[in-house]
């Protein structure tokens, strides 16, 4: 019974210690997003290959601290974005769109931006290519480097962000 008691408490520390680390800002949630085809994607698979992990700070080659805290750290799923030497397991950061500023003055053909579809609670990575009436024409690539028009356009309201830097 004393093993059983004692298990409870180291389990209600580890779980204390754990909580006050995220809330004291040394860990941060790192969002798995997909980087392939959507067909067969699994939202909660993606959700069990998200983390938390320690806080890293970036630098420029000057030293200087560059501020991430208006930053989303993502692990990338998939090899769609290989032609821009991002594969599976890449960990980048992405800069939220500013909601008080139009998207079209924020975003340029080529940006890689973090897309989230609510029909299917996932998030995905995709390049920009042009808009099309309203909505946002992305494209992805497939396993031979070729590129691979999205199978849908996107509303600028599903656009979370837009990658600025490879961990």
């Amino acid at each position: 019974m004393e093993t059983v008691y004692f298990l409870i408490i180291l389990l209600a520390v580890v779980v204390i210690y754990a909580y006050f680390n995220i809330i004291s800002g040394k860990q941060e949630f790192v969002q798995c997003v997909e980087a392939g085809p959507t067909l067969a994607i699994n939202a909660k698979r993606l959700k069990e290959l998200s983390f938390y992990d320690r806080h890293r700070t970036i630098q420029k080659s000057d030293g200087q601290e560059i501020d991430t805290s208006g930053m989303i750290r993502i692990v990338v799923k998939g090899n769609c974005m290989r032609p821009k030497n991002i594969e599976s397991g890449a960990q980048l950061l992405v800069k939220k769109i500013n909601e008080k500023e139009s998207i079209c003055n924020q975003i340029k053909k080529g940006d890689i931006l973090l897309i989230y579809l609510s029909d299917n609670d996932i998030y995905k990575i995709r390049v920009f290519d042009r808009y099309e009436g309203e909505d946002l024409v992305t494209y992805r690539y497939d396993d031979n480097g070729r590129r691979q028009d999205s199978s849908r356009n996107h509303k600028e309201s599903s656009i979370i962000g837009i990658v600025k830097y490879r961990l």
